[in-house]
């Protein structure tokens, strides 16, 4: 008579356990690679430090970027420069999108900003308006936007919705509008190779309108660019 397993003998796992077990751990390294929130392969988490992207990412809360959306770049990952000269593939970000990038002068820190021109555009504010390439960009109000600023305090500022060259549209707010420090510029030529961009909380951001000598951004090279902001959540 043939000897009966002991009941409390454990199981022996067979090809199917082991192949699934295998397929199981090479998926979770994959995730890992492609998600992990500082050096995802596609995919970045940042928080988000100040107002000035308000009012559509809030003090406190967190933006997600596509590290893939304009091909990569020396700057695309956080802990080791990738052997890049410019951008792989070629890609640039378009008027309108919302990226996250190195600052210029130290090449460091991030930043969050909308991109309002591309090489080759004139920008110039006017009364807290935009003109590009010598055009007035089209804007409508939407009444008023209240948050919190970075002290805690409540305000609220106008909002109005612009549409750029391309049917791109999006809100920003105003609370100081035509008297603002930055309402009024000079106008700026987006050199080649780089970007002009602004915060959506228009008369609080630290942006192109000022130059490096006087610790603004200046204009953006493309190949500091990290990835684009796909989503946003949390905050204020």
């Amino acid at each position: 008579m043939p000897k009966q397993p002991s009941p409390n003998a454990p199981a022996k796992p067979t090809f199917g356990h082991r192949f699934g077990l295998v397929g199981v751990s090479i998926l979770g390294m994959f995730m890992l690679v492609v998600f992990m929130p500082q050096a995802g392969l596609l995919f970045r988490v940042y928080n988000t430090p100040s107002t000035s992207m308000e009012p559509i990412y809030h003090l406190g809360g967190f933006t997600v970027i596509n590290r893939a959306s304009y091909g990569f770049s020396s700057k695309s990952f956080d802990f080791f420069a990738l052997p890049i000269s410019g951008r792989w593939p070629n890609l640039s970000p378009q008027r309108g999108d919302v990226i996250v990038f190195k600052q210029p002068k130290d090449g460091k820190t991030d930043y969050v900003k909308r991109v309002i021109g591309i090489a080759g555009d004139k920008v110039q504010m006017i009364k807290d308006e935009i003109w590009l390439n010598g055009v007035l960009v089209p804007r409508m109000t939407e009444g008023r936007f209240e948050f919190k600023d970075a002290f805690g305090k409540d305000v609220a500022a106008a909002q109005y919705r612009e549409t750029l060259p391309g049917g791109i549209s999006f809100t920003h707010i105003e609370l100081e509008g035509a008297g603002a420090l930055l309402a009024n510029t000079e106008i700026f030529e987006v050199p080649s190779g780089h970007l002009f961009v602004m915060g959506d909380n228009r008369d609080n951001s630290n942006d192109s309108r000022s130059p490096q000598a006087q610790n603004g951004l200046g204009f953006v090279p493309v190949a500091f660019v990290v990835g684009r902001v796909i989503a946003g959540f949390g905050g204020q």
